[in-house]
């Protein structure tokens, strides 16, 4: 499945948990907190909806990381490479089969395989169905809002009233807009209306209104202008494009909707004394059906989008009481509550910026390309542990293109067995889960047992003895050597031209090592660490060497 998709699915269901908390929530605070933090407390969802925020780990991540790892392994459950470990050490290009399968059995197999690939194949594309679906309901609503604008202009008629015009002026004023208003009529609209983001306009159905009517009409929707609605009208038209998918963004979208009637309402009545509110709601009353019938909530902001709204409108105006600072106060506390709760639930794959920018000025100057590199998959080396998604590697399989190793690590701590696919460029394409039938013929072929994982490993000067250092220091270039204190045997190079890679063959009594130069990034050192009772051999890109033994 496409990374953004998934961003998206986890951010999805991070605004659902908000919603359904908010609208369990609103009978509490229904007629206890202002309308106004109704209205903009859905902001929250709509920024935890839009925005990929979240702590390094966050019950959601954690969630759609584990459903990633299961997407992984079916996408690699049966994957037709090779058997990897055995084709580098041998030079084949194909593993051997098990010729104790059946037919039979190879048959289910196949089948099996199949059908995990074509299931594969449909998550990894099923972000271009979501992104196909997204766009087209973004051109149509941009298109509907301009077939709308469109139709009031070419139906509307500006209003030459001196003292109408005079009256819009002064509550323009009086309500601190200082862009000029203008103001039309057009009698197919069913309500009067404001469009225009930068340049307001009011539509009035007819300029027969009575005094009072008026000016509360022009208050209403020069209040919808101050507080920047349209705005935030459009910011949940693109939400619901994004979210096109969940049925509780569009039950968000209607309460935001019937919010922004209630909280403009009580802006315009907070100044009013009790004869002016009743006045207002006679406006409200009286603006239903009195003139056309076209409206469209998308393009606008209107004074009275429904009936059924109108009863919940005149009775918040009729308990309309100011909030006392124990109010607001509270109010404070639950906007705080649900922001902390949106950030620590979480998303998908959040990228950690600083921390990433942290970690990669620690890593070791000699492997720090690569390293850094392993960051950006979500691939963290601490000392000599690999770590995926916090889950530390046992079988670490970094792979160039021509199957050869880039690197190659065992880790008898870890959990989870790893492969990462390189492109011709060498850059990691692909980070994919080692099917068990595949880690168990690499544990065959390494003949590694539960007591003997992990032997071998890449150390850095830092990390041996001050006796074994003095050796190394005093060792010759062009020279390999296998220095032996009372428990390891230490394989040692001198200015290897290029960095490397390595793979180990273990039995009981022997390790062979194969060193191969990777041909890239500045030179530097190999310094391996063998138990001290295995006999050693090395092979140098594929040509066995010698080397001098020199012992603590």
């Amino acid at each position: 499945m496409n990374e953004i998709l998934k961003i998206f699915l986890s951010l999805s269901l991070s605004g659902s948990l908000l919603i359904l908390v908010l609208l369990l929530c609103r009978p509490l605070f229904k007629n206890k907190v202002s309308k106004s933090w109704q209205y903009y407390i859905w902001l929250v969802v709509i920024i935890r909806l839009l925005l990929p925020f979240a702590p390094e780990t966050s019950p959601i991540g954690s969630l759609f990381q584990t459903i990633d790892n299961a997407t992984i392994q079916i996408d690699t459950a049966d994957s037709p490479e090779q058997d990897i470990v055995s084709s580098v050490q041998s030079g084949n290009t194909m593993a051997t089969e098990n010729d104790a399968v059946s037919q039979q059995e190879e048959l289910s197999t196949d089948i099996t395989s199949l059908t995990k690939r074509i299931f594969a194949g449909l998550m990894r594309n099923l972000w271009l169905a979501w992104l196909v679906v997204a766009l087209i309901l973004m051109i149509r609503k941009i298109t509907i809002y301009q077939d709308f604008i469109k139709y009031i202009k070419a139906g509307h008629m500006e209003i030459s009233n001196t003292a109408l015009l005079d009256r819009l002026a002064i509550i323009g004023k009086q309500s601190g807009v200082k862009k000029p208003v203008e103001l039309y009529t057009n009698s197919l609209i069913s309500s009067p209306i404001l469009i225009g983001f930068f340049r307001p306009c009011i539509v009035l159905p007819t300029a027969d209104l009575l005094d009072a009517d008026f000016q509360y009409t022009i208050l209403h929707e020069l209040t919808h202008y101050k507080r920047r609605d349209m705005f935030y009208k459009w910011l949940i038209q693109f939400t619901i494009c994004l979210h096109w998918f969940n049925p509780l963004v569009y039950v968000m979208v209607r309460e935001v909707g019937r919010m922004c009637e209630l909280a403009c309402d009580e802006a315009v009545i907070k100044t009013l004394d009790a004869k002016g509110r009743q006045d207002y709601g006679n406006t409200l009353i009286n603006a239903i059906g009195i003139a056309g019938n076209y409206k469209d909530t998308l393009a606008s902001v209107t004074l009275n989008e429904s009936k059924n709204l109108l009863k919940e409108r005149l009775e918040a105006i009729m308990v309309y009481r100011k909030k006392t600072k124990l109010i607001v106060f509270i109010t404070l506390v639950l906007t705080m509550s649900l922001i902390y709760g949106a950030t620590a639930m979480g998303a998908y794959a959040i990228s950690s910026g600083p921390t990433f920018d942290k970690e990669a000025k620690q890593i070791d100057s000699e492997s720090k390309s690569t390293e850094v590199e392993y960051l950006k998959w979500k691939i963290k080396k601490k000392k000599d542990a690999y770590y995926y998604r916090n889950q530390r590697v046992r079988i670490f399989m970094d792979m160039r293109a021509d199957r050869s190793f880039e690197n190659f690590n065992y880790d008898e701590l870890g959990k989870i067995d790893l492969r990462l696919v390189r492109a011709q460029d060498n850059t990691i394409e692909k980070v994919g889960y080692l099917p068990k039938a595949e880690v168990k013929k690499i544990l065959k072929d390494l003949d590694i047992k539960q007591k003997e994982d992990g032997k071998i490993k890449r150390l850095s000067k830092k990390a041996v003895s001050k006796e074994v250092l003095n050796v190394i220091n005093s060792c010759e270039t062009g020279t390999w050597y296998a220095i032996v204190d009372n428990r390891y045997q230490y394989i040692y190079y001198r200015n290897m031209p290029h960095n490397y890679a390595w793979t180990p063959k273990l039995n009981k009594k022997s390790a062979a090592i194969d060193i191969f130069d990777l041909g890239k990034s500045s030179g530097t050192y190999v310094l391996l660490k063998v138990p001290k009772n295995l006999k050693l051999t090395i092979h140098y890109n594929s040509k066995k060497v010698k080397y001098t033994k020199v012992h603590i």
